[in-house]
């Protein structure tokens, strides 16, 4: 009974994702998601097929190595739907420079200010 009972607490422990707490790389990502959205590629891409869309978007982003691994939109202020599953598109395909050793997982909250 107490293997038995081991067992399932070493396996719901193991299932549960690790995040890292690094302030530094946290500061480094916001600051690459703000030049991000005044970047020309996004501009060119958001004047030419959503041009009336301003508002914010707040993500939850957990990134694993160079890249975003998962994206949760936890609220957004801005229309049409369509123009959030593009963005949401373009914030999963981003590189970052660093990359985070093997195993961890950074979360962070961001808000987009789309103006």
């Amino acid at each position: 009974m107490t293997g038995l009972l081991f067992f399932t607490l070493a396996s719901i422990t193991s299932a549960t994702a690790q995040y890292t707490s690094n302030p530094d790389k946290e500061a480094e990502v916001h600051s690459i998601l703000v030049s991000f959205i005044q970047s020309d590629a996004f501009n060119k891409f958001r004047n030419k097929h959503y041009p009336d869309s301003k508002g914010s978007i707040e993500m939850e982003l957990v990134l694993k190595g160079k890249k975003v691994e998962s994206i949760f939109v936890k609220e957004a202020h801005i229309e049409p739907v369509p123009f959030i599953n593009a963005f949401s598109n373009f914030i999963k395909d981003m590189t970052f420079e660093f990359k985070l050793a093997k195993g961890q997982r950074l979360k962070i909250i961001h808000t987009f200010e789309i103006n």
